[in-house]
């Protein structure tokens, strides 16, 4: 099993222990798991230690010596943030990125917090989701990532204003977005944190993952997108494949010094 989603104490949302997650990693006999602690350039990124989250994954590959624990980054993307992307990708050879959109307008509305509310109350669907997909076009177009995270976040707290998320009423610009991935070589996360927040299912659900799969994507991960070490869940994971199966996928993929590597869903 894999888990290419989780955060620990550089994630300004998370105290949790990336010792932790490797000695649960150990029991849970888990092949990788990915540490990929937000980098969304607030006061918190400029604070980041490099050299004692280096440290600290040292000794956490020590105490998982059977499980691959890859160095990742979760970025929130915004066009302006191009260059300090590709200043932090320069400072630390990452395993493995994600590539996420959180913010949906200039004045720091986040997507993914209980804020959102307040802007979709006010919203009109077709403008709240329609600007959300296009930051996510912009981000799978600019191909700096391994993956794109959490796909349909906008649903998190949206589906308390505009009910059930319709991925076929989206479908033209989930395809675009897939097309783009195509063209980038960026993969797709399969993110399970859904199941436990409002829509109650995961980001993206089944129907969207079968479109994925009919536009030809094949690079997919899983992640639990934890950020509590009590969130770490092999049975999590283990829904998340079956997912992969029924959507028509035959491999999940981890990333080991940026290199993407298949393992068999059967």
């Amino acid at each position: 099993m894999i888990d290419y989603h989780l955060h620990a104490k550089y994630s300004n949302d998370s105290k949790a222990s990336l010792l932790d997650y490797a000695i649960l990693a150990k029991r849970e006999q888990f092949r990788a798991i990915a540490i990929t602690d937000h980098l969304d350039f607030s006061p918190e990124s400029e604070t980041y230690n490099r050299q004692e989250h280096l440290s600290i994954l040292e000794q956490a590959r020590k105490t998982a010596p059977e499980t691959y624990i890859a160095l990742g980054a979760e970025f929130t993307w915004r066009p302006k943030l191009v260059e300090q992307i590709h200043a932090w990708q320069e400072l630390l050879d990452f395993d493995y990125t994600i590539g996420s959109v959180h913010y949906l307008d200039e004045v720091n509305t986040v997507v993914s917090s209980r804020q959102a509310g307040d802007f979709f109350a006010q919203t009109p669907v077709e403008e709240a989701y329609g600007r959300y997909f296009e930051m996510l076009l912009l981000t799978a177009e600019s191909g700096l990532f391994h993956t794109i995270g959490h796909l349909d976040i906008c649903k998190r707290y949206g589906v308390q204003h505009y009910g059930a998320f319709d991925p076929h009423r989206w479908e033209v610009e989930l395809r675009r977005v897939f097309r783009a991935c195509l063209n980038t070589n960026t993969g797709l996360e399969l993110n399970l944190s859904g199941l436990r927040q409002y829509p109650k299912e995961p980001y993206p659900a089944l129907e969207t993952l079968k479109m994925a799969r009919q536009e030809g994507l094949r690079l997919i991960t899983v992640g639990s997108d934890s950020h509590r070490a009590e969130q770490f869940s092999a049975s999590l994971i283990q829904e998340g494949f079956r997912l992969l199966k029924e959507a028509g996928f035959e491999q999940v993929f981890h990333w080991r010094e940026g290199e993407p590597i298949g393992l068999p869903l059967a």
